[in-house]
């Protein structure tokens, strides 16, 4: 994999096709659906296609289940969006974790650096109020304060200020979902990465 992430002709750049979580976002979940019901309206069979939504579920269910596993009650979730340094959260993985989470009863707490509701607007704005109407409540300013008291954590960015407050206050739980927190993160007894 790594030989294959050199190639800068092919392969778009070395962040492309890295193991990791489930993605999400506007366009390509949306697109993989078009695509699919096109092939179905066309007769054609596209089990390939069909797989990776399917595996993309088996994603956020894993990690709901180790969360159900782990004997814990209180979760922080230290990353919303599908992707670091953005507010869109339409088809993000993480609202997905979020919703199902507050569902089974968990004690939530969402950080996240970039996501500011009353910024959001659109179909932006509309998903995230229909999947976590609460959302205002759920977000905290500072990741030690998602981390106060948390028996887990469910992390997907790597910014300096997580990694830290990860280091100083550590869950008995931490699920790695972007696998780039690095090596003192990975160290600790209650580390486990999702998809590497």
């Amino acid at each position: 994999m790594s030989l294959f992430s050199l190639d800068e002709v092919l392969n778009i750049s070395a962040a492309y096709l890295q193991p990791g979580f489930a993605f999400g976002g506007s366009c390509l979940p949306k697109d993989l659906r078009s695509l699919l019901y096109l092939a179905s309206v066309n007769g054609a069979d596209m089990p390939l296609l069909g797989g990776v939504l399917a595996t993309n579920e088996l994603m956020i269910s894993d990690v709901v289940d180790r969360i159900l596993a782990s004997d814990t009650r209180t979760v922080a979730l230290l990353g919303l969006s599908f992707k670091s340094n953005t507010d869109d959260l339409r088809e993000s993985p993480n609202v997905e974790l979020a919703e199902r989470l507050i569902g089974k009863g968990y004690d939530l707490r969402i950080y996240d650096q970039v996501v500011n509701p009353a910024r959001l607007v659109g179909a932006n704005r509309r998903f995230v109020e229909s999947k976590l109407p609460h959302l205002r409540r759920l977000l905290v300013h500072e990741p030690s304060e998602a981390l106060l008291g948390a028996d887990a954590a469910i992390v997907s960015v790597s910014e300096p200020s997580v990694l830290e407050a990860l280091l100083k206050h550590p869950p008995r739980v931490l699920i790695d979902i972007n696998g780039r927190l690095g090596s003192p993160l990975e160290a600790l007894s209650g580390y486990q990465g999702v998809g590497w």
